[in-house]
């Protein structure tokens, strides 16, 4: 291996983690999003109902 096979190899390293935490980040705020929005709906749903 040449040295531009490894710096092309540790970039792709490199994109591919970027993408793993950029996904897991944008999971997280998915789902603390939804929990929020289930949590202030579900009361404002039991008081349409009495």
């Amino acid at each position: 291996m040449n040295s531009e096979e490894i710096l092309m190899e540790i970039r792709e390293t490199q994109a591919f983690w970027k993408g793993v935490v950029r996904g897991v980040i944008g999971s997280a705020v998915f789902f603390a999003g939804l929990i929020t929005v289930i949590y202030y709906v579900v009361p404002l749903l039991n008081l349409a109902q009495h």
